[in-house]
């Protein structure tokens, strides 16, 4: 067998064993304790009756939605701001001050940036203290809603922050790493302008490059839970929380319920995994 063969059976071993099996037990343990079958309200509980619960649940069909839009709208800031700043200032690759500061960002626990984004866009926080005393607003209370809101735009916020600087160092090292630069050099030797060799030759390699990271932002965005406990609606509110508020009741005839819920988020994300990857494998383009 070739070396790179078995280099490569290892490693999907390897994946097998540290990420399949797990996933695979903790889907079937939630299958299972959903219908009954095992727990201690096996008993108790007729098959079937936490799933038809838990799509009964009322705001379950907003609750996917609002998860989804507010993954997809998270990602898709964090990627439009990692690719300006990777298109404008690529010469942050080489700064160590640059990379510093993105990795001090990167290391911030989420919860930490959902403090920080509650104290400052809330109506009592410190930005609506400035505008008032800026005399943009004649009391705190006046300041726009951004945390709590029906839009979601703190905790959209909040997400981008979290996945931004782990994109933005990822692309900084992927235009030195591809040489992106003589490409756009050798394009305005051609006669394209500064901007449209930016446009047309830098931003489909980057964009092609950083996709796979994109999606695992979306995965991580979809499986939050910090931000949207801290900044989210109370209704409709992201499914990682409803599942958490379902294990947390003091009815225990609501755990079958929350096990049934995370196999429908896990659904998902594996339905949404499985797009993306269709979509790779037939050869999505960027398309200027």
């Amino acid at each position: 067998m070739p070396r790179s063969v078995g280099a490569e059976l290892a490693g999907r071993l390897l994946l097998l064993v540290l990420v399949g099996l797990p996933m695979a037990w903790s889907v079937g343990y939630s299958v299972l304790y959903s219908f009954g079958l095992i727990g201690r309200l096996r008993s108790e509980q007729a098959a079937g009756t936490a799933w038809r619960e838990a799509f009964a649940e009322p705001s379950l069909r907003r609750t996917a939605v609002h998860r989804v839009s507010g993954a997809a709208a998270a990602t898709t800031l964090a990627g439009g701001l990692s690719l300006s700043v990777a298109l404008a200032y690529p010469e942050l690759g080489s700064s160590r001050w640059a990379q510093a500061a993105l990795g001090t960002v990167l290391a911030t626990p989420p919860a930490v940036v959902g403090f920080l984004v509650l104290q400052w866009a809330s109506p009592g926080g410190f930005a609506a203290r400035l505008a008032r005393h800026a005399g943009l607003i004649d009391s705190p209370g006046d300041f726009p809603v951004w945390v709590h809101d029906e839009r979601a735009a703190g905790l959209i916020a909040a997400l981008a922050a979290v996945s931004t600087p782990a994109m933005t160092l990822f692309l900084l090292r992927m235009w030195t790493a591809a040489r992106i630069g003589r490409h756009c050099a050798l394009a305005e030797s051609l006669g394209a302008s500064r901007f449209q060799a930016k446009w047309c030759v830098a931003l489909p390699m980057l964009w092609r490059r950083v996709r796979p990271l994109a999606a695992l932002a979306f995965l991580g965005n979809l499986g939050a839970f910090e931000l949207p406990l801290m900044l989210g609606r109370q209704a409709p509110e992201m499914i990682s929380v409803l599942i958490q508020r379902r294990f947390a009741h003091f009815d225990p005839t609501q755990r079958p319920r929350a096990f049934a819920l995370a196999v429908v988020s896990w659904l998902v994300v594996a339905l949404a995994l499985a797009l993306w990857l269709r979509w790779q494998r037939a050869g999505g383009r960027f398309h200027a």
